[in-house]
């Protein structure tokens, strides 16, 4: 599999799970925290996607970044989930 196919497959299924949670329609503190990440970190995929396939410059420093804005949405929706009994409040 080159790079672009597996970008590509990524953000296939990154946008998908992406559209099948928005459609669930569920509310809470939680929910609305978890959408935000995810959507976070489809879009910095996409981004990813983007840089990849049209960047005319050596882009690999901008992707570490972006790499790591997925890492540390990742950590965020952790934390959240750490601790059942704090979820609501760790998500406001």
């Amino acid at each position: 599999m080159t790079d672009e196919e597996m970008f590509n497959a990524q953000a296939r299924i990154g946008n998908a799970i992406l559209s099948k949670v928005n459609a669930t329609q569920q509310t809470g503190d939680v929910v609305t925290a978890m959408n935000t990440l995810y959507e976070r970190i489809v879009s910095s995929g996409n981004t990813l996607l983007l840089l990849h396939s049209t960047a005319k410059h050596e882009w690999t420093c901008d992707a570490v970044s972006i790499l790591r804005t997925i890492y540390d949405t990742s950590l965020q929706a952790l934390y959240i989930f750490h601790d059942p009994q704090q979820r609501n409040d760790l998500a406001r």
